[in-house]
């Protein structure tokens, strides 16, 4: 980690906040909010029929970006003291990955361009590419019932689109899921991923990094996110920042870590 990444880790959170379901989810601690923080109350999801599902329990995997899988793999056992396992490639997307179980239907992936693949430049491979550290660049919300969740966007007016995806790992077994990705979606907005009924889910045996003790979304644009989360019931810490990033605090065999 280098020295400005440290430093930024070390301050003390600063800005705005936007907290949805703070009084359910007892997300707030002494000191985290500043007098221009807003928490949204768990009652304004009543709307929805339903209560909201905390994103730490509700997300699937985090994706942990780098330009070379090796050198991710190497980065996140040196912070965490766990070395993630190969996972597979995805063909004709351009990437290959590597996991870490971060508790059961938990996990994170580390997520590179694969070298065997050259031919394929799309915009994910690219962003890939581009990175100079490990960055986390997208979040999964799972899922049984994708096309209830895709019945709700197009209710509420959220375009979104269903693929599937799959590949195979190194026992030779083959893993299916099916995602549920907005058209037009704000900065830090999840996907969502069902996962085939005959597929064993990342985390059942990949190496156990921990668990998630804290999430934050920082986005420019709080309401935005916040709307979206919203739509889906779901629950999340969002602050006011600059730029997009999302910071996870994990407790590892190494004791607390950031990831941001």
């Amino acid at each position: 980690m280098n020295s400005s990444r440290r430093r930024f880790l070390q301050t003390s959170m600063m800005g705005s906040a936007v907290v949805i379901g703070a009084p359910l989810l007892n997300v707030v601690r002494p000191g985290w909010l500043t007098a221009r923080a807003k928490v949204i109350s768990v009652n304004e999801f009543s709307e929805l029929g339903r209560a909201p599902k905390p994103a730490l329990a509700a997300f699937d995997h985090f994706q942990l970006g780098c330009p070379d899988l090796d050198a991710g793999i190497a980065w996140f056992e040196g912070l965490t003291g766990t070395r993630p396992g190969f996972g597979g490639v995805h063909p004709g997307r351009g990437t290959r990955n590597a996991l870490a179980s971060l508790g059961p239907r938990h996990y994170l992936e580390v997520y590179a361009p694969d070298p065997q693949q050259l031919n394929v430049n799309n915009d994910t491979v690219r962003r890939l590419r581009g990175l100079t550290a490990p960055t986390i660049i997208g979040w999964a919300i799972g899922t049984k019932d994708l096309e209830g969740l895709k019945r709700e966007a197009d209710a509420g007016g959220i375009k979104a689109t269903v693929t599937p995806g799959s590949r195979q790992r190194p026992d030779g077994k083959l893993l299916r899921w099916r995602l549920l990705n907005l058209d037009a979606p704000p900065p830090l907005a999840p996907f969502f991923i069902e996962w085939s009924a005959d597929s064993l889910h990342p985390s059942t045996d990949a190496p156990s990094a921990g668990t998630v003790e804290r999430l934050v979304l920082e986005v420019s644009e709080p309401e935005k996110l916040l709307k979206t989360l919203h739509s889906f019931s779901i629950a999340a810490e969002v602050r006011q920042a600059s730029a997009p990033r999302v910071r996870l605090t994990l407790a590892t065999k190494k004791g607390r870590v950031e990831i941001g």
